[in-house]
C-alpha cells in the first residue's frame, strides 16, 4: 500500500502506478487532496467515510482478519471531530 497526502489533484488528473489501483479524494483547493494505492493482486473493498473532511478508506482481508486503511487529511489549524 501507498497512502499519499497532499496530492492537490483535480478530477480529470491521475498519477498512474504500473501494477497498482488507486482510491483517492480529490481536493477543491491549492492544498489537501489523499490517495491510497492498492496493488492489484490485491482484493480490497472501500470504504464509506464522512463526507465533511478530505479522506478515503479501504479494507483488505488477510489470514482471515479485516484490516481498515483509513488516509485522512487535516489541514493546519483544523481539528476533526471524534465522532465523526
Amino acid at each position: 500500500f501507498i497512502c499519499l497526502k497532499e496530492t492537490k489533484e483535480k478530477s480529470g488528473q491521475e498519477w498512474r502506478l504500473l501494477g497498482y489501483n488507486v482510491v483517492r479524494c480529490d481536493s477543491n483547493s491549492a492544498k489537501g487532496g489523499v490517495a491510497v494505492y492498492i496493488n492489484s493482486e490485491i482484493s480490497y473493498t472501500v470504504l464509506k467515510t464522512v463526507d465533511s473532511i478530505c479522506n478515503v478508506g479501504i479494507r483488505i482481508r488477510s489470514n482471515g482478519t479485516d484490516l481498515n486503511i483509513i488516509n485522512i487529511y487535516n489541514p493546519p489549524g483544523s481539528t476533526i471531530d471524534k465522532n465523526e
